[in-house]
This record gives structure tokens, C-alpha cells and sequence, in this order.
């Protein structure tokens, strides 16, 4: 899936070796420019989220059907993801069902019947491995409000949860668990010695209902930081303890 925030665009790596083997219009250089990358450890961030820098080839991930938005999948009720999973399976019986007429009818003008054989079956295969793929984005959207995805989202702030400007400041719930991000509205660089000890304390007392995993009744321990590309101050929740009871 991809995300896109603000004129940054996101998408996981192992969408991109998707693409790169089921659409046509695949832009090569992409593929090189992630080996490059990523060569000495590409299998161990398959699942990781990558931020696409050329402009190129972020207009053919915006622009591609193959792969969902992620914040457009989020913004759907179970109802509404049931029904688009409906869609994408119909849409495949319809486009399985046109290529074997398409076929039948060719074969009925040549004599190469088992060569032309040998290309349905393929297209038909790319038509099922297309309706998987984009059935298995739904799923993992189904799996993320679950807290159950071993996806590596990129930690920026999730436009699906609690966010807030205040005066030069964004305030939100980072797309990686458990992580309240803060960031200069302008999204330049900002120093983790902006806010007091006070401010954080204030931030956290807001936005901790939204992390997934503080429970009420316990105490949180919180840690903070700066992203690595120093855009974000990080606060994050370590470890609950439980509130000792006062009798």
C-alpha cells in the first residue's frame, strides 16, 4: 500500500517487486533504484515502508491500481472494505471470464492452439495473483486496527487518528505503534529541546488514550526522542505498570 503525506509518498517494498512482475507499465528504474538501495538487506525490510524521492516514480505509485492507499482503506467501515472486496473479486470473474471469450475466439483463426493455450493460462494466473494481492491489502488494514500487522509503517503522523496544530505545532499518533509524534507545522527540522518537561508531560496526559496499547488503571512509561531525519519529536510508550491501589 501506499502513503502519502503532505508531498512525501511512502510504499512498501515488497509492493514495489509486486509491481515489478505483474504491471506492464513498471518503471525499471525503480527497480534499481530500490536494489540499490536496499541490496545488502532488501529480504529483511520487504515489509518496511520506503520513501519514494523521485517524482516519476511517485506519480506511478499515486497513480497505480494495484495497490490501495492505505488512509483510503482506514477511512472505510468493515461494511464498506466487504464491499470493495466484493468488487475486486467480481471485477475478476469479469475480466477472467472476457480473456477466455477473447481467447476462444482467436483460437478459432490460428493453428498455434497450444502456444495460445499457454499465454490464457498465463493471463488468467496474473488476473488471480492481482485479486489476491489487492484482497491481502484489505486484510492487512483489517490486521493494523487489530495491532496484529508485522508491517514497519513509516513514523509520521496518522491523519486516521487524533491530531492537533498548535500555534507552529503538529501534534498526532505516529502510523508505528505506541509513539506520539510532535513536528513544526512548516515540516522542518525541530529540536527535541523545544518543549519543556512540562509540555510533554501535557501532550502525553492528551493523546495517551490513543495509543493501542496504554490501558487504563495502569501507568505508562514514556521515552523521548528525535526521528532520524530530526522532523519529529518522539514520545513513546515503553512499558505499562499497573497503578498500585490506595486503600
Amino acid at each position: 500500500m501506499r502513503i502519502i503525506d503532505r508531498n512525501n509518498c511512502y510504499v512498501q517494498i515488497k509492493d514495489i517487486m509486486f509491481l515489478l512482475k505483474y504491471d506492464d507499465k513498471f518503471p525499471m528504474e525503480l527497480y534499481y533504484d530500490i536494489v540499490n538501495k536496499y541490496s545488502s538487506n532488501i529480504n529483511q525490510v520487504l515489509l518496511s515502508y520506503v520513501k519514494i524521492e523521485n517524482e516519476i516514480f511517485k506519480q506511478y505509485i499515486i497513480n497505480s491500481n494495484l495497490i490501495f492507499d492505505f488512509d483510503y482503506l482506514m477511512s472505510k467501515s468493515i461494511e464498506e472494505l466487504n464491499e470493495i472486496s466484493d468488487e475486486i473479486i467480481r471485477n475478476y470473474h469479469l475480466n477472467r471470464s472476457s480473456l477466455m471469450l477473447k481467447k476462444a475466439f482467436e483460437l478459432q483463426k490460428r493453428e498455434e492452439r497450444a502456444i495460445d493455450d499457454v499465454f490464457l493460462k498465463l493471463d488468467i494466473d496474473y488476473e488471480k495473483k492481482r485479486k489476491d494481492y489487492l484482497l491481502s491489502q484489505i486484510k492487512e488494514v483489517e490486521l493494523y486496527r487489530l495491532n496484529k500487522t508485522n508491517i514497519i509503517y513509516p513514523n509520521i503522523i496518522n491523519k486516521n487518528k487524533l491530531n492537533h496544530r498548535f500555534l507552529d505545532l503538529v501534534i498526532g499518533i505516529s502510523y508505528q505503534r505506541d509513539k506520539i509524534l510532535i513536528a513544526n507545522a512548516d515540516g522542518s527540522e525541530i529540536s527535541a529541546d523545544n518543549l519543556s518537561d512540562f509540555a510533554i508531560e501535557q501532550i502525553v496526559k492528551m493523546y495517551k488514550y490513543e495509543l493501542s496499547s496504554y490501558e487504563i488503571g495502569h501507568e505508562g512509561n514514556f521515552t523521548k526522542s528525535l526521528s532520524e531525519d530530526s522532523k519529529y519529536i518522539v514520545i513513546e510508550l515503553k512499558k505499562m505498570v499497573p497503578t498500585l491501589s490506595k486503600n
